[in-house]
């Protein structure tokens, strides 16, 4: 007898068929039970931080109207004024580099508005850890000290350069 693979409320799900083939066979609300199945099953397997981030994004993703950034030119004026020493447009937002480059001189130099700007460009969690990830790097200690100051870190996360 051919093992049925997974059975949930009476049906099997999975099987030899996959794809078009089976689909072309199964009704269009069959193929939404099973992708509501397969999606808690998915779900299930996840932490609660996992499904939490997941919502936070799809929801950011949903409901966000704030303008995409793709590059440093599209920042306000008070972020491109700090990145003078730049080609603004050549600092692209999608490359974690220029994100941390762009992130570092605003909290280092930056304004209220500069720094008003980059939070509702990122959750303060994620420029944290954007910080983290680089240690600091191109930031001389008096920088390092006020970025640990002000994201509230400490030496083991930013280590202390010496002069």
């Amino acid at each position: 007898m051919r093992n049925p693979g997974v059975v949930v409320e009476g049906r099997p799900v999975g099987g030899r068929k996959t794809g078009k083939p089976r689909a072309s066979g199964v009704s269009a609300a069959r193929r939404s039970e099973i992708a509501r199945v397969g999606g808690l099953a998915r779900a299930q397997a996840q932490t609660p931080l996992e499904r939490r981030e997941l919502a936070h994004r799809a929801a950011v993703a949903r409901w966000g109207r704030r303008p995409r950034v793709a590059t440093a030119q599209d920042a306000p004026g008070a972020v491109r004024r700090l990145l003078r020493g730049y080609r603004a447009g050549a600092l692209v937002w999608a490359d974690p580099d220029h994100r941390y480059l762009i992130a570092w001189h605003i909290l280092v130099r930056g304004d209220q508005t500069a720094v008003r700007w980059l939070r509702s460009q990122l959750r303060p969690s994620d420029i944290r850890d954007l910080v983290v990830r680089h240690r600091g790097h191109g930031c001389s200690e008096p920088e390092r000290e006020k970025l640990r100051k002000k994201l509230r870190l400490t030496p083991a996360d930013i280590p202390i350069r010496p002069y």
